[in-house]
């Protein structure tokens, strides 16, 4: 099968003669061709068929050339298939009126066999290279997200790393600082840890983790910002949260977990707990993004301290709820 078979034309003239030799000479090299007689049913047959390439002459009945190829090039889904006009016009406004409809090229009546092959061959042509260059841009697009997810997600939960964490509350510092609507932050700790490792090991601790972070995802909200702080800490940013919503999410988190349990492969199913602290920026209190995790860290060695598998707030705070 030849390159030339894999591109439908469809051909548009009300003269059959014309319309006959123009199928005629396509089809001897292999196009797959379809014809319509005016310029209504050469609509209906585009928007059912969606060819690759439009012959179409200027004057047609009950729909004309200039007017069809004008809706064509107006529709997202039918702008971007050439369209060579076919006409025994030849003065040049009429030349240039044909083009500034959004026709590709332009071919006079009588016209040559061989320069009709070579400027369908010539559009097709093109088109490949914008298939290719439609592609390397996808493919492009897909590498630069894979590069984004590496830069900016921890290579085991998926959730946010810490750098990206730090870079996202700063932004979100910055807006309560100018806008002076509240944001929180809670900070959590999967309880003993470490015992757990050394129960299970660390590939059960693994799986664990990554079963974690899911967890925390599904308890927030999607403008939400969940990071993995480091070790078994994560974190969460909430804009536009005050106490009494972030003392909300953050007890939805500590509940899930202590009602969860965790697949842990070959050790069967396992249940963690967490602790969690956290703290709440209003407009000028605290003063600093790091002096907001500082707090949080502080109210989630509180809760350590008192027992584990709780939560507590940060007493150092400007109440803003």
């Amino acid at each position: 099968m030849t390159n030339e078979s894999r591109n439908r034309i469809l051909v548009v003239d009300d003269v059959a003669m014309i319309k006959d030799m123009v199928e005629k000479v396509l089809t001897e090299q292999g196009f797959v061709v379809s014809s319509a007689g005016d310029g209504a049913e050469a609509l209906k047959a585009i928007r059912r068929d969606r060819p690759d390439l439009l012959i179409l002459d200027w004057e047609l009945p009950k729909l004309s050339g200039r007017d069809l190829c004008k809706i064509l090039k107006g529709q997202a889904s039918t702008k971007y298939i050439p369209v060579i006009m076919l006409t025994a016009r030849t003065a040049t406004r009429d030349v240039v009126e044909g083009l500034n409809t959004g026709a590709d090229d332009y071919m006079t009546k009588p016209f040559n066999e061989l320069e009709l092959l070579a400027r369908v061959r010539a559009l097709f042509r093109l088109k490949e290279l914008e298939y290719e260059l439609e592609a390397k841009n996808r493919l492009l697009e897909q590498q630069n997200q894979e590069l984004e997810q590496l830069a900016t997600r921890d290579g085991l939960t998926r959730l946010f790393n810490h750098r990206h964490f730090q870079e996202r509350l700063a932004f979100e510092y910055s807006r309560v600082a100018r806008y002076g609507s509240p944001m929180s932050l809670i900070l959590m700790d999967i309880d003993h840890f470490k015992r757990f490792n050394d129960t299970y090991g660390h590939m059960v601790g693994d799986l664990v983790l990554k079963q974690s972070a899911d967890l925390v995802v599904s308890c927030v909200r999607e403008c939400d910002i969940p990071a993995r702080y480091g070790g078994e800490e994560f974190v969460v940013i909430l804009p536009q949260c005050g106490i009494e919503d972030a003392a909300t999410v953050a007890e939805r988190i500590r509940s899930r977990f202590e009602r969860n349990s965790f697949d842990g492969g070959e050790s069967g199913m396992l249940t963690v707990t967490v602790s969690l602290g956290f703290s709440v920026a209003s407009k000028g209190s605290p003063d600093s993004p790091a002096e907001l995790i500082r707090l949080a860290d502080e109210a989630l060695y509180c809760a350590k301290r008192s027992g584990r598998n709780q939560v507590v707030r940060a007493v150092q705070q400007v109440s803003s709820a």
